[in-house]
C-alpha cells in the first residue's frame, strides 16, 4: 500500500470544515486508497468463503459480517494496521479536534457485505465501549463495493434528528445520501445526533456486491454532545415508515446490552 498517498488524502481534510459540518461532523473522500491496493483488498473479501461470515437477519438489519477480526486476509490486515498506526491516529485526532485512541478489542472493527435486498435501518451507534468504557468518538469506513451504480441503491443516509439521550427521540430529514461506490471513504463523529444507516434494500442485478470496511476510534470525551452512554445501537423509525408496535418494542430490546441477542434470534 502507498501509505504516503493515503496520508496525503487524509491531510486534504480541513479540520475547521470537518468540525463545522452541518448537522454533525462528517466527510467523504473519493479514491482514498491507491487503486491497485484497493482492488487487492476487494478481491480478498470477495474470495472469503461463505462459512466465514455471520448473517444478521432481523427486523433492523440484513447483512453479512466477517466473523474473525483477528485473522484477516493479507491486504486487509495491512490496511487495518495502517488505520491503527500512531501516524494515522495523530492525523485523525487533528481533524476531529480530540485525542483519539484505538479500540483494543477490535469491537468496532468490521468487514460487511450486502446481497440483494439487504439493508441497515437508521440508527445511532453505541456510545460507550463495553470493555474500556471509553467514548466511541469517530467512525471511519471505506467502501470496496464491486460494480456499484446508482441503480443498485444502498446509499448511506445521514439524518437530522433528536438528541439520542432524550427519552422520546425522532428523526426529521435525510440531509445527505452517499452512494457506496468503490474506494470511497466516509467519516463522521459519533455525537448524540449522528443518525445514519442504509435503509433502502440494495438491488443486485448481476455481479455487484456492496462491501464496507469499517473501524471506530475512541476518546475520553463524554460531554458537550458526546453523552450517549449506550453500549448497543438504537434503531429508529423514519418519518415515512409505517407504524409497527411490535417493531417499536423490539427497538429497545435491540438496544439493551443484556437482551439484544433476543432480536437476533427472531
Amino acid at each position: 500500500m502507498d501509505i504516503e498517498y493515503f496520508i496525503k488524502k487524509l491531510k486534504s481534510l480541513d479540520p475547521t470544515i470537518y468540525q463545522s459540518s452541518p448537522f454533525y461532523p462528517h466527510c467523504v473522500i473519493e479514491e482514498i486508497l491507491n487503486y491497485d491496493f484497493a482492488v487487492n483488498c476487494q478481491d480478498e473479501i470477495l474470495n472469503i468463503t461463505n462459512d466465514l461470515w455471520d448473517r444478521y437477519d432481523n427486523p433492523f438489519e440484513q447483512k453479512w459480517t466477517l466473523r474473525d477480526k483477528h485473522h484477516l486476509p493479507l491486504n486487509c490486515n495491512i490496511l487495518f494496521n495502517i488505520l491503527t498506526s500512531n501516524e494515522i491516529l495523530d492525523i485523525l485526532s487533528n481533524i476531529v479536534g480530540v485525542k483519539l485512541y484505538n479500540d483494543p478489542n477490535k469491537n468496532w472493527w468490521g468487514i460487511h457485505k450486502y446481497n440483494n435486498g439487504d439493508y441497515l435501518d437508521i440508527h445511532s451507534d453505541a456510545g460507550i465501549h463495553p470493555v474500556t468504557k471509553q467514548k466511541k468518538h469517530v467512525t471511519l469506513g471505506i467502501y470496496l463495493s464491486k460494480n456499484w451504480k446508482e441503480e443498485n441503491k444502498g446509499h448511506l443516509e445521514l439524518w437530522d434528528g433528536d438528541n439520542i439521550i432524550n427519552s422520546d427521540v425522532h428523526i426529521f430529514k435525510c440531509f445527505k445520501q452517499i452512494l457506496p461506490t468503490f474506494n470511497k471513504m466516509i467519516m463522521f463523529t459519533n455525537n448524540n445526533n449522528a443518525w445514519h444507516g442504509n435503509p433502502d434494500p440494495v438491488i443486485i442485478n448481476k455481479d455487484e456486491t456492496r462491501i464496507f470496511l469499517t473501524i471506530s476510534y475512541l476518546s475520553e470525551k463524554h460531554t458537550d454532545g458526546m453523552e450517549n452512554n449506550r453500549e448497543k445501537a438504537f434503531f429508529i423509525k423514519r418519518p415515512e415508515d409505517l407504524d409497527n408496535i411490535e417493531k417499536d418494542t423490539l427497538r429497545f430490546i435491540r438496544a439493551d446490552s443484556n437482551k439484544y441477542k433476543e432480536v437476533y434470534r427472531l
